[in-house]
């Protein structure tokens, strides 16, 4: 696939881990960009993707959200951002009948790693590719409702979680998408950069927050209590209560100095952490 003249999803993840110099080679033809086509895990993803999907909706049939709903495989959007030529392939756009519309994004990795690695890591692209989907969207009058990362880990565990659209993250990241692009049309090779790792905490993950609590006295009072008493089962246990009445409904995850507290639907976990 020829990937000049424009920046897309992967572009993106590579512009803010700070790989710029040879992204630039390869957007002016200078360099050719590394052949993927025997790559084990990059072709596995390839072929399971449809296969992904149709997992993907075989759980999240719901009736009220895919009954009747147009879908589309392999949808490309291409606009211009800030003087930027855009293109991003979702591998699946998704149109109810109440006229929203969601993008999900298949991938397939290792049974070692997590889902939080995972989001993390394809955010950029993620964030790229629900700014380049609202556009298209607004065109038509469809409310967007984010997009849903469905990930196949190993040949064993699947997993989808729900990604909110957040504009200042991709302001920030259309921020420096410009600037690399102003090289590009300069030609004025660029300097590689730090990674650009941008605080996702704020990003709803299923709807949801993670909170930072370190200013919340009464939070790491009760967090000081429950460590400080670890050793004590009944004190333990009763700081432990306290300090999950804190949990607010809207949260999966709060978070301070000492200690996680990690919460889906099932159960609510703690982890203390090390301290120096």
């Amino acid at each position: 696939m020829d990937r000049q003249g424009f920046i897309g999803g992967t572009d993106a993840i590579r512009i803010m881990n700070g790989e710029w110099l040879q992204l630039y080679e390869e957007k002016l033809g200078l360099t050719e960009p590394d052949d993927l086509s025997e790559v084990l895990a990059v072709q596995l993803g390839v072929h399971t993707e449809r296969f992904n999907l149709d997992w993907w909706e075989q759980e999240y049939d719901h009736g009220w959200q895919l009954k009747g709903a147009k879908k589309h495989y392999q949808r490309e959007i291409e606009v211009t951002g800030n003087g930027v030529p855009l293109k991003g392939t979702a591998d699946m756009e998704v149109i109810t009948k109440q006229n929203t519309s969601f993008i999900v994004e298949a991938k397939h990795t290792n049974a070692f790693t997590n889902m939080a690695t995972i989001i993390e890591r394809y955010m950029p692209q993620i964030q790229l590719y629900m700014y380049l989907h609202k556009i298209y969207c607004d065109r038509l009058n469809y409310r967007t409702e984010g997009c849903y990362l469905s990930v196949i880990f190993g040949n064993s565990k699947w997993e989808s979680k729900h990604i909110s659209y957040d504009p200042e993250y991709v302001k920030l990241m259309m921020e420096k998408i410009k600037e690399f692009w102003s090289h590009v049309v300069d030609q004025r090779p660029p300097s590689n950069r730090d990674a650009e790792t941008p605080d996702i905490s704020s990003i709803a993950i299923d709807r949801k927050v993670k909170m930072d609590m370190n200013r919340d006295n009464e939070w790491m009072s009760d967090a000081h209590d429950y460590v400080d008493t670890l050793e004590s089962a009944k004190k333990n246990e009763s700081a432990k209560k306290r300090l999950m009445s804190h949990i607010p409904p809207d949260v999966y995850q709060m978070d301070c100095s000492l200690l996680s507290v990690n919460i889906t639907d099932k159960r609510r976990t703690i982890k203390v952490k090390e301290q120096s």
